[in-house]
């Protein structure tokens, strides 16, 4: 019994070394094969620079790009753009097109995933035709994580291809993309395309994030005709969806925003009390600086001295509160005096 035992673990211990060894080597090879095609990419990388250069003629740039392996030309193309810009990059490209290469990118992109797909998403913005657009659509709709589908919407949205808005951020959403910094750039961009989409998200999507998404992109893009959404979102029950309300409310700077700011002004949240605070002297309502001279005494740090920076935005009148504050002891007049020193007053 011992005997098989003693069997039984020799066998297990030289099944486990077995394992180990052919990871290693598999660890050995993906590395020198990672290598090859790193000096490969860096070959084609110096004779592109020298076709730019015009130190070899494009027959010669041509054969380099058919002689060499496709994996290392996509790659190269991954990361070219980054490096150059202009005519020399749109010869490079035409030469590519012309090997039709720009389909063996698109290929890599039937399944994509991790870093180097997004890096070759970005890179078929150098291929614009309707071949790329209907890659994209398919990894908006069914890519494998957010970064992937959020990178595609990018390139599209570059290409100025017709897009379904509504498709997309139903897609982004079920990846969680919208949690990427990238969404708010997309929604920015597509925004003036389909104003009701976002009207309609910013006043009613179920989601916190797509609201607040819908209500950044209406104020970058300076819709007044958003100001009734807006003024209902400056009231919603989600914290993160006033205090953009009142980002936004400030960018659009109409004065009809008064009542919502001066509520905001008093709101339990303090997040949503500094907007108010800074809305307040972007659209410069003078009427409300009793109520900013009382956040001078906020429990909160950071109202207080949004406050303060908005009274001295608000020109004499709210200068002429910070003096008198600043001559009183305690916490609201050493911020008074730190903002009379910066030369507002």
């Amino acid at each position: 019994m011992l005997l098989a035992i003693w069997h039984l673990s020799l066998v297990l211990a030289l099944v486990a070394l077995a394992m180990m060894a052919v990871l290693i080597l598999r660890r050995a090879l993906l590395q020198a094969r990672a290598g090859r095609d790193r000096a490969a990419v860096a070959a084609l990388q110096g004779k592109v620079f020298a076709f730019l250069g015009n130190e070899i003629d494009e027959s010669a740039m041509r054969r380099a790009l058919a002689e060499a392996d496709r994996r290392s030309v996509v790659d190269l193309l991954v990361r070219i753009d980054r490096l150059i810009r202009g005519d020399g990059l749109r010869r490079l490209v035409d030469l590519a097109r012309s090997l039709d290469l720009d389909t063996v990118l698109r290929r890599r992109l039937a399944r994509p995933a991790g870093a180097e797909s997004v890096a070759a998403i970005h890179s078929l913005r150098l291929f614009p035709g309707a071949e790329t657009e209907r890659t994209l659509r398919q990894v908006v709709e069914s890519g494998p994580g957010a970064a992937t589908r959020l990178a595609a919407a990018e390139v599209l949205v570059d290409l100025d291809a017709p897009l379904d808005a509504g498709r997309l951020v139903s897609s982004l959403a079920e990846a969680g993309g919208l949690e990427s910094r990238a969404s708010a750039r997309v929604f920015r961009r597509l925004v003036s395309q389909h104003p009701e989409l976002f009207l309609r998200l910013a006043g009613a999507a179920p989601d916190v994030r797509q609201r607040v998404l819908a209500l950044d992109a209406l104020g970058e893009a300076g819709m007044l005709t958003a100001l009734p959404v807006v003024l209902v979102a400056a009231g919603d029950p989600m914290v993160d969806v006033r205090a953009e309300a009142f980002r936004v409310l400030a960018r659009l700077a109409h004065p009809a925003a008064a009542p919502a700011v001066r509520r905001g002004l008093g709101d339990p949240a303090w997040e949503v009390r500094t907007q108010a605070a800074r809305c307040a002297a972007a659209i410069g309502l003078t009427e409300l600086v009793a109520d900013l001279e009382a956040r001078l005494d906020d429990e909160v740090w950071w109202v207080r001295m949004r406050a303060a920076e908005a009274l001295a935005g608000l020109g004499e009148v709210g200068l002429t509160i910070l003096r008198r504050r600043a001559e009183e002891p305690g916490t609201a007049g050493r911020i008074a005096q730190a903002i009379l020193m910066q030369g507002a007053g």
